[in-house]
């Protein structure tokens, strides 16, 4: 089991985080070669759409 105390570390680990640090997770994870882009379209548009063809 874990230690309980590490509950109360929490706060302050999140609140040790720069925005620096979140700009150089950011420019490493959030590439366009990482994306996943879902277009989803309701089941009325989609009846539409096709009655349009």
């Amino acid at each position: 089991m874990g230690d309980a105390k590490v509950a109360n570390q929490v706060p302050g680990w999140i609140q040790a985080v720069t925005s620096d640090d979140l700009k150089r997770v950011a420019a490493k994870y959030l590439t366009v070669a990482n994306r996943t882009v879902i277009d989803r379209k309701p089941a009325a548009m989609l009846a539409t759409d096709t009655e349009k063809k």
